[in-house]
């Protein structure tokens, strides 16, 4: 297996200096929030609280795209093999490449591209496949590639952390355990959805403020952590895979194809 020691080394020092300009940015903007609210008459300092709680889910979201898009840019600039790189990545490379083709053929599955394309332009497809597959791993866009859904709870986590090759339990090790961040992120997607569903602003007290407030900080601090230790650990994002199957890729056809006939004969 190749050794990417110093090229992750290098990604993850990037990383860390794009990343903390993030941080930075969100931390100033959650301040600012709280100089609005110090800004406000004390008679209206919890109706203030409840209008700007959702934008502390607003920083919440932006840093986690941005994060997961930067953690996907520094892996491109490795250009690690497919062969190598973590499997589920790979597969999920691989996946919305070939989910993209379908899409532009207007075809459900590969089974279909006989329909769309002529013998030589499949042949040429089959070549420009296994190229591909041979060569590194890069992400492009890599903002289009992280999943916020409607909103950024644990499960969508714990999804785009799964797809990505990444630890949701290393995560949480990095994360005080109260609350723990399936209740903590529960309680502030459920007070921003009940806002911007049209239920009735509700007054929100110093400690309730606080509270989100500091989970949303350690929660961006801890994730960024876990990405720049990743990145600094090619144990995390490399593996040797094993074939599932004694039978290359590039003959699978012709062998499917002599199995059939073999199997035609015996019976």
């Amino acid at each position: 297996m190749t050794d990417y020691t110093s090229a992750l080394n290098t990604v993850a020092d990037s990383f860390l200096e794009a990343t903390n300009f993030t941080y930075s940015e969100c931390e100033a903007g959650v301040t600012q929030l709280d100089q609005i609210i110090v800004g406000s008459p004390s008679s209206r300092s919890d109706i203030a609280r409840g209008y700007l709680l959702p934008m502390i889910y607003a920083y919440w979201e932006r840093f986690f795209k941005i994060v997961l898009a930067e953690y996907l840019q520094s892996l491109s600039r490795v250009t690690i093999k497919f062969d190598e790189l973590r499997l589920s990545v790979a597969r999920h490379r691989v996946r919305r490449e070939l989910v993209a083709l379908c899409d532009i053929l207007h075809i459900q599955g590969l089974h279909e591209l006989p329909d769309k394309l002529s013998m030589a332009e499949l042949s040429t497809f089959a070549a420009a496949l296994k190229a591909w597959v041979d060569g590194p791993v890069v992400f492009p866009d890599p903002s289009n590639w992280i999943e916020t859904r409607s909103n950024v709870k644990y499960n969508v986590v714990e999804d785009n952390f799964r797809k990505l090759g990444l630890s949701i339990e290393r995560l949480k090790a990095h994360m005080k355990p109260n609350p723990p961040i399936i209740v903590g992120l529960r309680d502030l997607v459920d007070a921003r959805n009940q806002i911007a569903h049209g239920a009735t602003f509700q007054p929100i007290d110093a400690s309730v403020w606080e509270k989100h407030k500091t989970f949303v900080l350690e929660l961006m601090n801890a994730m960024q952590l876990e990405l720049f230790e990743t990145l600094r650990d090619q144990t995390r994002i490399t593996e040797l895979q094993a074939a599932n199957s004694p039978v290359p890729l590039s003959s699978v056809f012709g062998s499917a194809i002599a199995h059939a006939a073999n199997q035609a004969r015996e019976n």
